[in-house]
């Protein structure tokens, strides 16, 4: 639902609360890639690109044995 949510939110351009449904979402350790994804492109709509890498890296601690947030978050990182 969470992951719906933020995608209709997104369309309608309320990045913010996009985000918060996302979040809730990432809660649950998503194995998929484009979550991930996402969370880094609505973070920088939102002018918050300074913070991706380290709450990107947060997501990838949260959840050790889950590859795909490691992956954004070695994307992220890169100049």
């Amino acid at each position: 639902l969470h992951w719906h949510l933020s995608g209709s939110l997104t369309a309608q351009g309320e990045t913010g609360a996009a985000l918060a449904e996302l979040e809730k979402y990432l809660a649950f350790g998503p194995a998929a890639v484009e979550p991930y994804e996402r969370f880094a492109e609505l973070h920088r709509k939102l002018g918050r690109a300074d913070d991706l890498p380290a709450a990107v890296a947060r997501l990838a601690q949260a959840n050790p044995r889950n590859p795909a947030p490691k992956w954004v978050a070695a994307a992220v990182a890169m100049p």
